[in-house]
């Protein structure tokens, strides 16, 4: 590994809390619970500032020493650095108008919108939106994307 690659990693590894960026996260699922939390708690320049749901998730949340919150109305959702969605994608759009009037980055689970309307509404809403799929790794995925880039389909 290179010189500076080290530093910036060692750096990482003593950031203070108030150099971490705090992350706020909406739903507490299954998924958020097998994946993203661990993953998110073991990352050492993220904080997980919040994990809210309709019914707070305060068992999940003490696991992974967080703050539990009840979404009761969305102008009372907590600020953070960063909000990572993981609520159904039919419920999403109020999120993502909150946060966006916010001026927060917003990060959503897949799918993104349930139809191209929505989706090009969620870009204008938002400068600052994103949504990642688990599985672009996986063998089979890229296997797939070689065929589509080969034009190899019928």
């Amino acid at each position: 590994m290179a010189p500076t690659v080290n530093r910036k990693i060692a750096s990482m590894m003593r950031m203070d809390e108030s150099t971490k960026i705090r992350i706020g996260i909406i739903g507490a699922g299954k998924i958020v619970e097998s994946t993203h939390l661990p993953i998110l708690t073991s990352m050492p320049n993220v904080r997980v500032e919040y994990l809210a749901d309709i019914k707070a998730p305060y068992e999940l949340a003490k696991r992974y020493n967080t703050t539990a919150v009840s979404v009761e109305t969305l102008s009372s959702l907590p600020n953070c650095d960063v909000v990572f969605l993981a609520v159904p994608v039919g419920v999403r759009h109020a999120y993502v108008e909150e946060f966006a009037q916010r001026k927060i980055p917003i990060f959503t689970e897949k799918p993104f919108a349930r139809d191209m309307e929505e989706h090009e509404l969620f870009l204008k809403q938002s400068n600052v939106i994103g949504c990642n799929y688990m599985r672009t790794t996986y063998d089979a995925v890229q296997q797939a994307k070689k065929w589509i880039q080969n034009n190899m389909g019928g």
